[in-house]
């Protein structure tokens, strides 16, 4: 299947299938398969919703669907959604330093718009997840602070235990690069894994927690051993239970990557073959280039393996 222009390389057979129905502008479909995954997978639909949210299309599609139902949350969800993302690249990944005032403004003005929106989604839908999981978004674009954020996602983990993307959130903003610090990082990590049952996402939540530990290496952080990642591969990716799953690239990725930088390049080539396409572009991003181009020999040759 090609995909559509500006999909994501590394998205799941899933995720394409509700892009391509959306780019259609095959709204009955779209809703549909949205409003399938979320009863399953909330934390799924979150991902599935910023997927649509990055696709040139949408400003162009959206607005119609608004036009009709303007209410309807799914929709009201995704304008948040593509708010969030349009937010950011006015921004821009570079450090705060090396933005404009000009660009701040731009930035901090769609976050609330945004946040207006999506506070009316919660309210009327206080079991939808995903807004929730959107407005920790917000809120760390927005500096509200790390007891906002938490409270936050205590909303969201009361409808939504085990909301892999809402844990990802909260996690972004527990280390010291926004408001928290290693031992909260660390905390939160053992937390998740360890209350989240065998063969989820949230079971491996530890490669996520040793990614993050790769970006700032200077400031200390603790270094997760080969034994711990491999258990939690074992109890969540490679669980008889784990399946087909939209986070199913993001955390083999996030193993491969963890297994080739301790010397398993085997157990990393096992954790490639299971990608449906690249590997997850967020947490290649975290690698340098000459690793990076590493890696991604490494995924190119596993999947061509028997």
């Amino acid at each position: 299947m090609q995909l559509p222009l500006g999909f994501p390389p590394d998205a799941s057979p899933q995720l394409a299938g509700i892009a391509w129905g959306f780019c259609r502008g095959d709204r009955p479909a779209t809703l549909a398969m949205l409003e399938h995954l979320g009863t399953s997978d909330d934390s799924g639909l979150t991902a599935a919703l910023m997927t649509l949210a990055a696709l040139p299309p949408t400003d162009q599609i959206l607005p119609a669907w608004l036009h009709d139902t303007p209410t309807h949350p799914m929709l009201q969800a995704l304008r948040g959604a593509r708010l969030i993302e349009t937010a950011w690249a006015i921004r821009s990944r570079v450090n705060a330093e090396q933005v404009s005032d000009e660009q701040f403004e731009g930035f901090f003005a769609r976050l609330r718009d945004a946040e207006q929106g999506l506070i009316e989604v919660c309210g009327r839908y206080p079991g939808f997840g995903a807004p929730w999981a959107l407005r920790l978004r917000t809120a760390r674009g927005l500096q509200l602070g790390l007891s906002e954020i938490e409270r936050r996602y205590d909303r969201l983990n009361e409808h939504h235990p085990h909301h892999f993307d809402g844990q990802n959130q909260l996690l972004q903003s527990l280390c010291p690069k926004w408001f928290g610090t290693w031992a909260k990082v660390f905390a939160f990590g053992d937390r998740v894994s360890g209350e989240a049952p065998p063969g989820t996402p949230s079971r491996g939540f530890l490669a996520l927690v040793a990614m993050e530990c790769l970006v700032d290496p200077d400031s200390g952080p603790p270094a997760i051993g080969p034994d711990a990642l491999h258990r939690a591969a074992d109890e969540s990716v490679w669980h008889p239970a784990f399946g087909r799953n939209p986070h199913a690239g993001e955390l083999h990725t996030a193993f491969g990557i963890l297994d080739v930088l301790h010397g398993f390049e085997g157990r990393a080539e096992r954790h490639f073959a299971q990608l449906d396409a690249a590997p997850n572009e967020r947490l290649m991003g975290y690698l340098a280039d000459h690793f990076a181009h590493r890696v991604r020999q490494l995924a190119v040759h596993s999947r061509r393996l028997p």
